[in-house]
């Protein structure tokens, strides 16, 4: 009602109206207007109370026009970033992408140090852009969750997976503590999951000196078809003080200025994972000590799907991202250099679906002899870098010292990733290589780079498992991280529970091996017998295992006294015999899967110059 309306009917108005002083200067009043009533109820007066508020109306609208300047400011802001994010990506891709074809070129050692180090920086940069990219789009509220079907073993798996390698290389422990409550299917948006959960494990890797970082999920509650998990990044790190704790999820910020020089950042991580968080209707947090640890703790809502929704889900990733990519080598001739039997299963069972027709060499010098003999023609070389009688190095020179074979592509396969092992990788004449313990799908991408394409007429997938998968348990065994085995393996349960039982029935022993080699002044076995041991950790994700391997290899190849190198060979045997019981307690509830017996290459046999061809795989 207005203000006759309102005091006619007795009731009292209250409001703001603008009036004009007598020299014609406009102000505001703030009025109260009530009317007075006779004894018989009829009104006969109003009293009225009135407030100049010209003062408190022009500061208010001050704060308006300053907060309205402001938002136009933010979003101006916002919208220069997010261009300029996009313009500087364009550039950027075609530096990477011409470095990167610049790499496969025959280059002098010198030039492909130069174009190497472009390559690295300009992927630093990139990864600096895309933070920059998603803060703007949080800012300018463009940035939209994804509400898919995922696995959470898998997200947990795939973010351990990228900082696993930089871990293993400190000598760190990563392990995952995965809650058995949690449904296997989630719905949510899995790619932003693994962004906020990689970015908390690589702060902790990056400012973890010694010691071990523990990635934990628990499940908090549970209804209406929602669940609320925690996530939580354990580190024994450097630590946090206090007082630095409340300003690290604020955008550009880290601890102090020289955390920032010694560890470098953009300081926006931790303010996207929150902003992530809160979009996930979650809250993040930090506990710490200085030179006590850390662990960041965050909450998250998600859906609860149902397995059959995965069917069809690009996030599931145990195998899917593996099986949907189609790799097509059929025609191609590919001959694995390998020596250790184990890894030439796993290899050929991973390209058994790609058409290509693959044979064995059983070290270097076989290797040479085929090749150079020109009997067969190749159009890849997969070659292993430590094995008896001759290397990988020294077969690949040999093999580059005949003109018809320069432009052969040859491809190291090692555990050892540091960056003069690449450097020499390259500089021998090889042109690229492929991390052990092997990714399915990064093998598969390597190669392809180097392959003819040809038309597809079947589809050809990269990974083997299928839906019969789902009913084979997988273990829960302390120092087993199974969901990042089973991510490098394409999601193949059966693969992997044959690398289980290869595992029992024959490195039980293999401490004892180790021993006698070194008894008898034998380095040379003893450091095969161990990096093979290693690489087969690696494969079935013994986190703990496998870098006790790398200490002790270490220790060996550094002529360290005989006290330490026992001292390094008991924690490898101690850890070596529990993860053994542990499996086998697992294993003998179990039987080997009836068609698992496909994945023992029982077709590869000495042959001609002991080159088997695998004509199946």
């Amino acid at each position: 009602k207005n203000l006759w309306e309102t005091i006619l009917a007795g009731l009292e108005w209250r409001g703001d109206f603008c009036n004009r002083k007598k020299n014609g200067e406009i102000y505001w009043e703030h009025a109260s207007i009530s009317p007075l009533k006779n004894e018989q109820g009829a009104i006969t007066h109003f009293v009225a109370i009135k407030e100049d508020i010209t003062r408190d109306k022009r500061i208010a609208e001050e704060l308006q026009a300053a907060r309205d300047a402001a938002d136009a400011a933010n979003q101006s802001k916002s919208e220069f970033l997010a261009n300029m994010s996009h313009e500087i990506r364009t550039p950027l891709n075609a530096i990477i992408g011409f470095s990167t074809l610049t790499l496969k070129t025959d280059l002098l050692p010198q030039q492909q140090e130069y174009i190497g180090k472009i390559h690295t920086a300009g992927e630093l940069l990139l990864n600096i852009i895309n933070d920059i990219l998603d803060f703007s789009k949080i800012e300018a509220r463009k940035l939209h969750l994804e509400q898919i079907p995922f696995r959470p073993s898998i997200v947990l798996a795939n973010a351990s997976s990228l900082v696993q390698q930089k871990a293993l290389e400190k000598g760190l422990k990563l392990l995952i503590e995965h809650s058995p409550e949690i449904p296997s299917c989630l719905i949510g948006d899995p790619h932003r999951l693994v962004q906020i959960i990689t970015n908390l494990l690589s702060n902790a890797v990056k400012f973890t000196p010694q010691g071990e970082i523990v990635l934990k999920t628990d499940l908090l509650e549970q209804h209406h078809g929602r669940i609320q998990l925690r996530f939580s990044v354990r580190d024994s790190g450097i630590g946090i003080p206090p007082e630095q704790i409340n300003s690290l999820f604020q955008p550009f910020t880290q601890a102090d200025g020289s955390t920032t020089r010694r560890f470098g950042g953009t300081g926006l991580g931790l303010s996207i994972s929150r902003q992530l968080v809160e979009l996930m209707e979650g809250e993040i947090s930090c506990e710490s000590r200085p030179e006590q640890g850390s662990t960041f703790s965050f909450t998250a809502w998600f859906g609860i799907g149902q397995p059959g929704d995965l069917v069809h889900s690009s996030a599931d990733t145990s195998g899917g991202e593996t099986r949907d990519r189609s790799f097509n080598f059929s025609g191609s001739r590919i001959l694995l250099v390998e020596d250790n039997e184990m890894n030439q299963q796993l290899v050929c069972e991973m390209l058994k679906n790609t058409g290509a027709v693959v044979d064995l060499a059983v070290n270097g010098k076989e290797a040479v002899s085929v090749i150079t003999s020109g009997s067969t023609g190749y159009d890849l070389v997969l070659m292993d870098i430590q094995m008896p009688v001759m290397d990988g190095y020294e077969a690949t020179r040999q093999i580059r010292q005949d003109n018809r074979f320069l432009a052969l592509p040859i491809l190291a396969m090692t555990a050892n990733a540091m960056q003069e092992d690449q450097q020499a990788v390259l500089q021998t004449g090889m042109n690229a290589w492929i991390t052990k313990p092997v990714n399915a799908l990064t093998m598969l991408q390597t190669m392809a780079a180097f392959l003819q394409p040809r038309e597809l007429a079947d589809s050809f997938h990269g990974g083997t498992a299928n839906e019969s998968d789902e009913d084979i348990a997988i273990p829960v065994i302390p120092g087993l991280d199974s969901a990042a085995a089973l991510s490098r393996l394409g999601g193949d349960t059966k693969l992997f529970l044959w690398l289980l039982f290869t595992f029992v029935e024959s490195k039980a022993d293999a401490a004892q091996s180790i021993q006698d080699a070194l008894n008898n002044g034998d380095t040379v076995l003893a450091t095969r017998q161990i990096h093979t041991l290693k690489g087969l950790a690696g494969n079935m994700g013994a986190v703990e295992l496998e870098r006790l391997a790398m200490s002790l290899e270490s220790a060996i190849a550094g002529d360290e006294p005989t006290e330490c190198i026992t001292s390094a060979l008991e924690l490898f045997s101690i850890e070596l015999d529990r993860l053994v019981m542990l499996t086998k307690d697992f294993l003998a509830q179990k039987t080997m899967p009836a068609d698992t017996d496909s994945l023992l290459c029982s077709s590869v046999s000495t042959g001609r110059d002991a080159v088997v061809d695998t004509e199946e795989y």
